[in-house]
């Protein structure tokens, strides 16, 4: 059975929980996480702890780096800019080509967040996609899609406890 993009997702956040453990920890803790991340995934994963973060690389060489102030995949798309404010916190890109990421802003509101980084896209030559039967954008919950440069590019933001989580999904156009 193929493992859904939702398990590798939930799996990244509960290592992103887990990093400070696992980087303490060595080599018992990264030996349990690769365990914990093969059944998750369903095949072999590679798990290694560097300067406080956590990679897991799968069969294929598919990578995503879980922590704080990760660094975006050097086969992240130059076409999509990265947020600049924050800390980037998980980055992945499949091997289908679709990118993701997922920042944590300290302050201010999720519809502020998603906007601000709508304009870095616009600014990189996106445009906004009208949006069809979607909830209107709150303080703590917006989202919106954009189109250019060869990708749609989804932009969500989260808040709560003074912080916005700001996650962009960027798919190659068809």
């Amino acid at each position: 059975m193929k493992r859904t993009r939702t398990a590798v997702i939930v799996l990244s956040a509960t290592l992103a929980l887990a990093t400070p453990a696992l980087a303490a920890c060595g080599g018992m803790a990264e030996q349990a996480a690769e365990k914990a991340a093969e059944a998750a995934v369903g095949g072999n994963v590679d798990v290694d702890t560097d300067n406080g973060n956590v990679t897991i690389t799968d069969e294929s060489g598919k990578a995503i780096t879980v922590g704080e102030n990760v660094e975006l995949p050097a086969d992240w798309p130059s076409e999509v800019p990265a947020n600049d404010g924050g800390s980037l916190n998980a980055a992945a890109v499949e091997p289908d080509g679709t990118s993701s990421a997922l920042w944590t802003i300290d302050g201010g509101t999720a519809a502020d967040a998603v906007a601000a980084y709508g304009k870095t896209l616009e600014s990189a030559g996106f445009t906004l996609k009208p949006s069809e039967g979607s909830m209107p954008s709150l303080d703590m919950l917006a989202s919106a899609d954009y189109e250019g440069n060869g990708y749609t590019v989804n932009v969500s933001g989260m808040s709560g406890d003074g912080k916005v989580i700001l996650t962009v999904t960027a798919t190659k156009s068809s």
